[in-house]
């Protein structure tokens, strides 16, 4: 089986202690550990929205409203120095 590799970034995130315990049990029904299950949830989360669904969010949070300004210089540093985190 081919295995699908994909660049990872690690977040810290606080989940209620009642939410967690029902999450424990669902991962457990399916064999999982917590952390895989939630993993797997925001992946499969994530594939389901469409690009043009986030254009369209991008297009109305935009300060200019067209969705088209161009990064400055240092936003563009900025990012690179984001994604290589």
């Amino acid at each position: 089986m081919k295995e699908t590799t994909f660049l990872k970034k690690r977040k810290l995130i606080d989940i209620p202690v009642d939410v967690l315990k029902n999450i424990s049990i669902l991962a457990a029904a399916q064999g999982k550990s917590v952390k895989a299950y939630i993993e797997n949830l925001v992946i499969e989360k994530g594939a389901e929205i469409a690009d043009s669904n986030l254009y369209a969010f991008a297009c109305a949070n935009d300060p200019d409203g067209e969705g088209q300004s161009v990064a400055t210089e240092q936003e563009q540093k900025e990012f690179r120095e984001w994604l290589d985190a």
